[in-house]
């Protein structure tokens, strides 16, 4: 045995250990089930008009979200907003790079903020949409109640 063929079988074995635990079972979904599969996770019931209202888990999801962006977004903002006042009006810019670069921060940090609150509820539910959310992939217990019960006609 010569003396990079044990470290050849160690790098072997951790291969196969890898491809092992990476193993998917989660089924791939285009755009149209993707998106009937998050509208059905995120609405109330399926029945008259509880289809057009969000689940409460999902409103709770999206708004701490939204408010932890705003928490992260507004002082980023205001740093950047002063610093760039400072250096392109002085003294003058101070204020007014503050106001508006908080202002920009707040707006910035809700919409990531919701968008990751969505995400998180998303993967809750078993579905893993991909980054800009038009297709994705769903786990089998999530394909089954969102996808396979209403083909059958059993749900509206």
């Amino acid at each position: 045995m010569y003396p990079g063929e044990k470290l050849q079988l160690f790098y072997a074995d951790a291969i196969e250990k890898l491809a092992a635990a990476k193993k998917d079972d989660r089924i791939p979904v285009g755009l149209k089930e993707m998106n009937r599969a998050s509208m059905r996770a995120t609405r109330m019931g399926s029945k008259g008009m509880q289809r057009y209202i969000v689940n409460p888990k999902t409103l709770h999801a999206r708004q701490m979200g939204q408010l932890k962006g705003m928490g992260i977004g507004t002082p980023a903002g205001v740093a950047l907003g002063t610093a760039l006042g400072a250096l392109l009006r002085g003294k003058k810019g101070l204020g007014f790079g503050a106001f508006f670069g908080g202002l920009g921060g707040l707006t910035i940090g809700q919409i990531a903020g919701l968008q990751h609150g969505s995400m998180k509820d998303f993967r809750s539910r078993g579905i893993y949409p991909k980054w800009h959310g038009f297709t994705g992939k769903l786990t089998p217990e999530a394909y089954k109640k969102y996808i396979k019960a209403y083909a059958k006609g059993k749900k509206n």
